[in-house]
């Protein structure tokens, strides 16, 4: 294998995929990353036997091959290379790598040794806004559980329905869910629901900062999900399990619905967070809709006290609820709209965070009871 490129291809190429490499477990070809040339396409691969990322860049094949070399070696190499173009060539079961005046020689393994990554058929998939996309995941990737011993609670729903994507996580604590619409062609594209592992998630958003055109596709197929982009292509084992059904737990009327500056509220919760009881975490709101104000209060006997009086509108029974404020920061801040709602019951009912105006997403927060 002989090839030529860009320094700055060579590091967008490996930088996309080198992350996952050496999360395998053991396996040495795991710590490397594949680098093929075939029919003028220069790709690199890497894969935890979960995940497998396959990135293609731009350059010169003198010479057709493939070859894995470790992934923090060359990563670490081509990052302190100069701006020009790198040669990488394999002989003698070493990897080359001559740029300027710098001559690099890198120990490798033979790519047969590395492990065959999943297909998944693009034709059953559909394509959804990149942008819209990749800001749904974030919303939603807060709720997901931490707990590996409830796998199903431990990634993120995808429901795929006619028209649109619902995104949706729990911990059983707080639920986040988003609505997005996607494209399809008639009659094309997986309907139903899967898990798709955090993990996954992670390096999904991770690799989108750098995917620069409108759309995305995502196909499912065989226990596999493929996210697709022109030059990344991520695939992920998905989780086999039953997502718990959580429509049921969505309040579908409320006793009071007020709207509230988020900036104003995130600073008020963010203040008495610091006040509240040692592993309790929970600060107390107090609606006052005849006042149109809402209190924000903790307090603890050992450091103090703090309250914040914010200005509201909307309508509502006087009453009072207790939040984790760590749960109710992460909601607002998945939220990028100043004017949000907040609709509430009573003290023992879950509370729902809304972009004001908006149905397609919603932050249910469940209280902290007495």
């Amino acid at each position: 294998m002989k090839i030529v490129c860009t320094q700055q291809n060579l590091q967008r190429g490996i930088s996309a995929v080198s992350h996952i490499a050496g999360q395998g477990g053991t396996l040495p070809v795991l710590q490397n990353v594949l680098i093929k040339a075939e029919g003028g396409v220069i790709t690199f691969s890497a894969t935890d036997l979960e995940i497998g990322i396959v990135a293609t860049v731009r350059g010169k094949t003198e010479k057709e091959g493939s070859f894995t070399v470790s992934a923090k070696i060359l990563s670490n190499v081509v990052g302190l290379l100069p701006g020009e173009n790198v040669e990488l060539e394999v002989k003698s079961g070493n990897l080359h790598i001559k740029s300027g005046g710098s001559k690099t020689k890198i120990n490798g393994m033979d790519a047969s040794d590395f492990p065959i990554l999943p297909v998944v058929a693009e034709g059953n998939g559909v394509h959804v806004d990149t942008a819209i996309f990749k800001k749904a995941l974030s919303q939603i990737a807060v709720a997901v559980s931490q707990d590996s011993s409830r796998p199903e609670l431990n990634g993120m729903l995808f429901k795929f329905e006619d028209n649109s994507l619902i995104l949706a996580a729990t911990d059983s604590y707080r639920l986040a869910e988003r609505k997005t619409p996607v494209l399809r062609k008639e009659g094309d594209g997986f309907t139903g629901q899967v898990i798709v592992p955090i993990k996954a998630i992670r390096e999904l958003l991770r690799t989108a900062e750098e995917i620069s055109e409108a759309h995305i596709l995502i196909a499912v197929e065989d226990g596999q999900l493929l996210f697709l982009s022109t030059d990344v292509r991520i695939v992920t084992r998905l989780i086999e399990a039953k997502y718990p059904d959580y429509e049921h737990i969505i309040p579908k009327t409320f006793q009071s619905s007020v709207m509230i500056q988020r900036g104003e509220l995130l600073k008020a919760v963010k203040a008495a967070g610091l006040f509240t009881q040692v592993g309790v975490n929970g600060i107390n709101l107090r609606l006052l809709p005849e006042e149109g104000k809402l209190e924000v209060s903790s307090q603890n006997s050992q450091t103090g006290e703090n309250t914040s009086t914010l200005d509201i509108s909307g309508n509502g029974a006087e009453g009072s609820i207790v939040f984790d404020y760590r749960y109710l920061s992460d909601g607002l801040n998945t939220i990028d709209q100043e004017e949000v709602s907040l609709a509430m019951n009573d003290a023992t009912s879950p509370g729902i965070l809304r972009p004001q105006g908006r149905d397609d997403y919603l932050y249910i927060i469940m209280p902290i009871r007495s």
